[in-house]
């Protein structure tokens, strides 16, 4: 997902797992296991210019979330606290 949205992409990501935490409101979310909700989606995004530009964005805003260095940080950090 975080790919996806890396390249300019709207995302359509599964309601399983990790993901709706990762993609928090820069995707729609899905049912994986009911393909009417996932056609729907793309139904959504192929009609939806708007909806499309406002993932894209969201998406680019997201990514700054997953940032090497500041997790490389977050972690220095917590290794220098434990001494």
């Amino acid at each position: 997902a975080l790919e996806a949205m890396a390249c300019d992409t709207p995302v359509i990501a599964s309601s399983a797992g990790a993901l709706p935490e990762v993609v928090a409101n820069a995707a729609i979310v899905v049912n994986p296991n009911k393909t009417d909700s996932i056609s729907e989606a793309m139904h959504i995004l192929l009609n939806d210019n708007s909806l499309k530009k406002k993932l894209i964005k969201e998406g680019q805003k997201r990514l700054g979330y997953f940032d090497w260095k500041k997790s490389a940080k977050k972690i220095e950090n917590l290794l220098i606290s434990l001494d």
